[in-house]
């Protein structure tokens, strides 16, 4: 089991059951084609494509494998397809969504980028999403709260308070949080009832799949599993790595600086 590799090398027991597709050797890197502002996040789709949103340059850009360029998407504005202040993505089945903050609302675009519609945030921001088979999820920009998207309406989610969450990501009944006001991520059922937490210094962004929360903190990647905890961290040639992004087969590891890592089997 490929598993048993990467735990090996990070000097951890593998869990019993886990599976995944994440062994511990860099396949590479790219540059975000035309530039990033520092500000953003990654996400992956099942299709091999690698979408990125930058904040303070209003731009979605979506990806081939090797990060060449297939179409991008935004610009300031409130118009439909038009962003103020992007600060996360997320793949879900074959849309693309969008926390556009300012805006006040979560984007939908299809896999070319082509705008479908808007969720209805009930007027918060959206700093950033999650989305699965158990629903769309979002954290609230400066108020520590996480929100459940339903077909009517926005509603609270999750029991007991969050310090000041700043990242969320969705997978197979759990809810992971990032808290970095309270130096932990948190991971719930989703019906919102805390099942664990862990301590971590400054946790930035985060992907899940398969059971592992995949967690950037500004110098490593952090691996947590659901009922187990840290199994161990990635650095490496990592620098400044402030989102994560989990695909069927690769982890991609976005920097501050616009590059991204991608790490899988050879």
């Amino acid at each position: 089991m490929r598993w048993a590799w990467v735990l090996l090398f990070l000097g951890c027991v593998p869990p019993e059951g886990v599976r995944t597709t994440f062994p511990p050797e860099p396949l590479g890197s790219f540059e975000v084609p035309g530039g990033f502002s520092g500000r953003g996040a990654i996400a992956a789709g099942e299709f091999g494509e690698v979408y990125i949103v930058d904040t303070d340059r209003n731009r979605l850009v979506r990806l081939d494998p090797e990060g060449r360029l297939l179409s991008e998407a935004g610009g300031f504005g409130e118009e439909p397809g038009r962003f103020r202040g992007p600060s996360d993505v997320e793949v879900w089945g074959l849309e693309v969504l969008v926390a556009d903050e300012e805006n006040m609302r979560i984007q939908r675009f299809d896999r070319s980028l082509n705008f479908l519609g808007s969720y209805d945030t009930g007027g918060r921001r959206p700093l950033a999403l999650a989305a699965s088979d158990d629903g769309v999820f979002f954290v609230e920009g400066g108020k520590g709260k996480v929100w459940q998207v339903t077909q009517e309406r926005a509603v609270p989610f999750g029991t007991g308070s969050l310090g000041g969450p700043v990242d969320i990501s969705a997978w197979e009944g759990r809810v992971w949080i990032s808290d970095a006001g309270r130096d932990e991520v948190v991971v719930m059922d989703v019906s919102g009832v805390r099942l664990d937490s862990w301590k971590l210094e400054g946790p930035l962004g985060m992907g899940a799949r398969d059971g592992i929360c995949w967690v950037a903190d500004g110098r490593k990647v952090w691996a947590l599993h659901y009922e187990t905890g840290p199994l161990g961290s990635l650095g490496g040639p990592l620098e400044d790595p402030i989102d994560v992004a989990v695909g069927r087969g690769e982890v991609y590891v976005l920097e501050k600086t616009g590059k991204v890592w991608v790490f899988g089997g050879r």
